[in-house]
Formats: C-alpha cells, structure tokens, sequence
C-alpha cells in the first residue's frame, strides 16, 4: 500500500445559459411609445446547484418605462434568480428608441376560456366569442399585430353554474 497517491478531482460549477427578458413596468411620457430595445447581451450564463438550474428558463431584466424620455442608453442590472450563486455579467446595456404613440383597434379577437376545472359549458350573449383590442405603441410596431398575437381570455377559476359576469384578461404582445 503506498504512503501517498496523488489523485485529479475535476471540479465543475453546474451552470445554464438562458435568455435575458427585458420586462417593461410604468408608461412612457405622454404622446411617446417605445419603438425598439436592443442590448449588449441576449443571455446570460448562470451557475447554481443543477436542481435550481433546471427550473430556470430565463433571466428577467426590468426596465421602467416612465424613466425614458428619450432615446437613451440604459444601464440596468441583472437580478439573479433565487438559488443562483452567480453569473457571467451582472448588468446590461439597452438602447431605446422612443417613436410618437399610435392607436389601432384590432376586431375580431378570440375569446378563450382559462382555468375551467370544472369543465363547465361557458357561453356569451349573442354567442360572442371575439372582441375588439385597442393597442397603443409605436406605429411600425401596432402595424405588425395580428389578432392571434393578442391572447383575450376569461378566468373561470372560480365559475359556478349559473349566469355570471366574468372580466375579460389581455396577454398584450411584445
């Protein structure tokens, strides 16, 4: 038996590389939309235990809009997920560019129904079951939306049988 060994351990950091999501809060000044966002980095290589890694699918960066009144460059930091022990940059560098607000209705948007546990029958008056969406932004980017970018849904989770009046929700597009 020999009094020493010598012995190579590798030694790896588990990480993940997911895409950075920018997150808009507040509104831009009055009559002004943003037009465009771009950054200096699209993802971001994250390191943690492989069990909170799995979970992760992307890294939110929030911007607040109502800071903007120009075309700017941003610095903002990158928040790091819970149970993530670090990542390969800690901020991001975003340009904006504001452009005049424009309005557009969209019609004929489905309606669909979310969280029908009960797989209650839902119907509308009139069986309605599209409806009209006004979005706001810049020109070049309302032109682009379509109605199947807009997600109009009812949250039947607390439905009971009966005539009930539901608030209709909006997943806006990007």
């Amino acid at each position: 038996v020999p009094d020493t060994v010598h012995v190579s351990v590798p030694i790896t950091s588990p990480n993940k590389t997911v895409p950075i999501e920018i997150q808009i809060s507040g509104e831009v000044a009055e009559g002004l939309a943003i037009e465009n966002i771009t950054t200096d980095q699209q993802t971001v290589t994250i390191y943690g235990s492989e069990a909170v890694l799995s979970e992760i699918d992307r890294v939110i960066v929030t911007l607040n809009a109502s800071t903007i009144t120009k075309d700017s460059t941003v610095l903002r930091p990158v928040v790091l997920p819970t149970g993530v022990n670090s990542a390969n940059i800690n901020q991001i560098t975003m340009s904006v560019t504001l452009a005049e607000a424009a309005t557009r209705t969209i019609e004929d948007v489905p309606i669909h129904y979310r969280n029908n546990t009960n797989n209650y029958k839902a119907s509308q008056p009139e069986n309605k079951t599209t409806t009209s969406v006004t979005v706001i932004g810049a020109q070049t980017n309302i032109d682009a939306v379509d109605p199947e970018d807009i997600n109009v849904y009812v949250d039947m989770i607390d439905a009971k049988p009966g005539l009930q009046e539901f608030q209709l929700f909006v997943d806006q597009p990007s």
